[in-house]
């Protein structure tokens, strides 16, 4: 029997996953919210709970004797079962709280970038008042993207000039969120070709995965709203429209957030992408999140050659030394 895996969510991304673990001797332990076939015929041994329900996760790791987890879902990443996976000398492949910060709170990985130095990043601000925003968007005159703190699923950012039509929108949008949440952050509008870059990292070796492309909107001719993904490419050598050297910067970008993080004293293990902008002055940060892209991760694992326990093993332990090798194919989801 091979390593026992604990594996958190129930979606495609999930599914893909977990097909790599099994294919490379695992023995699969999931916990899922839906009743996903494909996750349920590859596991061992499953339960259907609350994905965010970290008490009996942990409870069900125990029982199952599971000796590494990987967690898929970021809602899941704000609560306490790495810590509590950890505590049980669980091996642990995804970030703790603390360093899933980078993704759950967007004002941080903002400062974070700007208290060490690092590229890439986009003038932004947070406002607590909604008359403090509305005078600040009339006196500026700029176009911002107006979102929420923490998570939204991919569906809660508008951006002025795009689904917001004009200012009394950007107001009401941005007072919506301040009423809701007690802050709203605004980012200068950016334009350019979009790109996904996942990692692999065990805080310190960062392993790049093939650079991906995925549309939000919904609707033909990208009229609808954002969703959490409509369908995502990649080229077996990048992408044609989005520069190789952009791509090499946002790599130094991760690779730079990663040892930020460290310094900070909020080491990160795990998956972790940056969703960039390819400007005219070459790449800027959208966002970073602390687990696979979805729907972008279906992309890279279905090339990936490589061992995927034994990379989360080396991700959990510290020392994630081997190479990690992908097929050179396109791939279109």
């Amino acid at each position: 029997m091979g390593t026992k895996v604990l594996l958190v969510g129930s979606g495609g991304r999930e599914d893909a996953v977990a097909r790599e673990l099994v294919k490379g001797g695992a023995s699969l332990y999931s916990a899922i919210k839906n009743r996903n076939p494909s996750i349920i015929s590859l596991s061992r041994e499953h339960i259907v709970c609350d994905e965010t329900d970290f008490t009996r996760i942990h409870k069900f790791a125990i029982e199952q004797g599971v000796e590494l987890a990987f967690i898929g879902p970021d809602p899941v990443l704000e609560t306490e079962l790495a810590e509590k996976l950890m505590s049980s000398d669980i091996a642990v492949a995804s970030p703790d709280r603390k360093a899933a910060r980078i993704e759950t709170s967007k004002e941080f990985m903002r400062d974070l970038m700007t208290r060490y130095s690092i590229p890439g990043n986009i003038p932004s601000r947070v406002f607590r008042s909604s008359d403090e925003m509305k005078n600040f968007l009339i006196k500026n005159g700029k176009e911002y993207a107006i979102k929420p703190i923490g998570l939204t699923g991919g569906k809660g950012v508008k951006v002025m000039g795009d689904q917001i039509r004009n200012m009394e929108e950007a107001v009401e949008y941005g007072s919506s969120i301040i009423e809701r949440d007690g802050r709203v952050l605004l980012e200068e509008r950016v334009m350019g070709e979009e790109f996904s870059l996942q990692v692999f990292t065990d805080g310190t070796h960062v392993k790049p995965m093939p650079v991906v492309q995925d549309f939000k909107r919904a609707y033909e001719n990208d009229t609808g709203p954002n969703t959490g993904g409509m369908g995502s490419i990649s080229g077996p050598d990048g992408l044609p429209f989005i520069r190789k050297t952009s791509v090499e910067k946002a790599l130094t970008i991760i690779t730079m957030i990663i040892d930020a993080l460290r310094k900070d004293g909020s080491a990160f293990k795990g998956v972790l992408y940056g969703q960039f902008m390819d400007t005219e002055n070459g790449p800027v940060v959208i966002e970073i999140n602390s687990r696979f892209a979805d729907p972008e991760s279906m992309n890279v694992l279905s090339l990936i050659r490589s061992n995927l326990s034994d990379i989360f093993h080396g991700i959990a332990q510290g020392n994630l030394h081997m190479n990690v090798e992908f097929e050179k194919k396109a791939t279109v989801l």
